[in-house]
């Protein structure tokens, strides 16, 4: 932009200057004929040598007026720089940032044109696009309309073909009714007997379990009862004490268990004593102790060592049923 109006303004002034020119040739030939002394040189002169002085002149005229518009326009620069203030980062800045606005302008009308040419290209695409849309609208129009009238023609086939259908359905239906009552059936059923056999299995738990707590609590009182057996026992005297007794018991295996009690213990404490060895069972399974020789049977209580004739030793037979 800048560049285009100095053009222009340099072609303005020279105009001007050839107009100032001309004046002076004009001013200059009326000088002539106004001068006698001119007037009767020129009249001396050949055209040919008015004609070769006058392109002289015409080619001092041109050079001139070349270096009048070099003059004036270094002139007009010292002039401007004279009165300019001097130049800064600020001017340099303004300077600057107005070439930067005169390009960001250019290129708006740049852009203008652009956009200006592309929406009249968008415009005639868009009418194209919506003749296209019509023509497309009415081939739609003509195929709904076929559309109708096949479907028209179907619904009559299918109306003709309903009643057969709908026992067809109603046919099916039930069958897969019954085929429902049949897999529910069969699935409650399933459900029932699974029931009772998880029924069975949990019974069948609980009872091994109650047997386990019926075993541990039986083997508790077991222990219970072996320690209040061991509990009561009298202490074995010693060897050589007086009142002493040593009784030796002979089991159906041969095995041969002996203790020492005092002779004024009750036959009980042997009873006890072969408990606490497990010899016998404690719940009091039928046993017998007998001496050999004579056979007399041991009673199981009541009665001390010294009264049935343990004492100071004997031997006695254990014998199970």
């Amino acid at each position: 932009m800048a560049g285009s109006s100095s053009t222009a303004l340099f072609g303005l002034k020279g105009l001007a200057v050839s107009g100032l020119v001309v004046l002076l040739a004009v001013l200059a030939a009326n000088v002539v004929t106004q001068v006698p002394y001119l007037r009767a040189w020129v009249l001396q002169q050949s055209a040919w040598q008015i004609f070769a002085r006058s392109l002289f002149v015409l080619a001092v005229l041109a050079l001139g007026q070349d270096w009048l518009l070099k003059g004036y326009s270094q002139w007009r620069l010292r002039r401007q720089a004279a009165k300019a203030p001097p130049v800064t980062a600020d001017s340099r800045y303004r300077q600057s940032h107005l070439e930067a606005a005169q390009r960001a302008q250019a290129r708006m009308e740049e852009a203008a044109v652009e956009v200006a040419a592309r929406d009249k290209e968008e415009r005639a695409a868009a009418a194209e696009v919506a003749a296209q849309a019509v023509a497309a609208a009415r081939r739609d129009e003509e195929r709904v309309a076929e559309a109708m009238k096949a479907a028209v023609a179907r619904r009559a086939v299918e109306a003709r073909e309903s009643v057969a259908e709908g026992a067809r359905v109603a046919e099916e239906v039930r069958a897969a009714r019954m085929l429902r009552l049949e897999q529910d059936e069969a699935y409650q059923q399933s459900l029932r007997a699974d029931q009772e056999r998880a029924a069975k299995r949990l019974e069948v738990q609980e009872a091994r379990e109650r047997a386990l707590a019926e075993e541990v609590e039986q083997a508790e009182a077991r222990r219970r009862q072996l320690v209040e057996i061991q509990q009561s026992l009298p202490d074995e005297p010693e060897l050589g004490a007086a009142g002493r007794a040593s009784i030796r018991i002979k089991c159906r295996d041969g095995a041969i268990h002996t203790r020492a009690f005092m002779q004024d213990d009750d036959v009980e404490v042997i009873h006890n004593w072969l408990k606490t060895i497990a010899v016998i069972e404690l719940d009091g399974e039928a046993h017998k102790l007998v001496m050999p020789y004579p056979r007399i049977e041991l009673p199981s209580a009541g009665s001390t060592l010294a009264e049935v004739g343990l004492a100071p030793q004997a031997m006695l037979l254990l014998e199970l049923p």
